[in-house]
Parts: structure tokens; C-alpha cells; sequence
């Protein structure tokens, strides 16, 4: 799992509670430091801040999207 949230406290309360849950995620201050996490391929599940400043989560959902189905077809 990766959390993409510009707010330290936000990612340690999601953290803990995955934590607890018995998961793993890893963290990303903002679209810039997620994205090549999310590019390795390790993530099942990526929770996004709606509101990070530098990229905003549509811009790093369309890269995502990008990446997991590979670029758009040419006409």
C-alpha cells in the first residue's frame, strides 16, 4: 500500500491503522516522492490526498493510470 498525503500526521494515523490491520505501507509527502513507489509495482492500493500541493491526485492518477496500462493508443 502507499498513503500520498502532504500532512505527517495523516500518513502516521493511516500507517498505524494499516499497521494494525496487518499491513504495510509505504509513505509519500506528495505526487513527486509517490510516484516512483507506485511506478516500481509493488502497490495493491494507493489512498491520495486531494489537496497536495506540487502535483494535485488528478495529475498523479493520470500518470498511474498511464503506467499501469501502458500509453494511450496513437490514432
Amino acid at each position: 500500500m502507499l498513503i500520498v498525503d502532504h500532512n505527517v500526521t495523516v500518513q502516521d494515523v493511516l500507517s498505524r491503522l494499516l499497521f494494525s490491520l496487518g499491513h504495510h505501507a509505504a509513505l509519500g509527502g506528495n505526487g513527486f516522492v509517490g510516484e516512483p513507489v507506485f511506478v516500481a509495482g509493488a502497490e495493491d492500493l494507493v489512498i491520495v490526498d486531494v489537496q497536495m500541493p506540487l502535483m494535485n491526485v488528478w495529475e498523479l492518477s493520470r500518470i498511474f493510470n498511464e503506467r499501469s496500462q501502458g500509453p494511450a493508443p496513437t490514432q
